[in-house]
């Protein structure tokens, strides 16, 4: 027969969390509205948050220097788009998250 797709073990729910919880980072509402909450262990300090469009253009860049940061996203559109967190220890994570307007 003809298969177009193979099925995926499903492994629950969504969660809110797009980094694994041993990374030590955190990013959350995802969905989020008008801000995300950005969690780094101190281990991470200093970072830099970066967001990527779906164009691939650089959109929002923020030094990370507290073990919590309130990322202001009001003034970006809807849609999806890639974060780059690079700490100091040379951790790289690309989570992707979505602002619904």
């Amino acid at each position: 027969t003809h298969c177009d797709s193979l099925p995926a073990p499903w492994r629950g729910p969504p969660t809110a969390l797009e980094t694994a919880p041993d990374s030590g980072i955190r990013l959350y509402p995802n969905p989020a509205r008008d801000h995300l909450i950005l969690q780094l262990a101190a281990r991470h300090l200093p970072a830099e948050l970066e967001l990527w469009d779906s164009q691939g253009r650089l959109v929002y860049q923020q030094p990370l220097t507290e073990l919590q940061t309130r990322v202001d996203v009001s003034a970006l559109a809807g849609g999806l788009y890639v974060g780059k967190i690079s700490s100091s220890q040379g951790l790289v994570v690309r989570p992707k998250i979505v602002l619904n307007r």
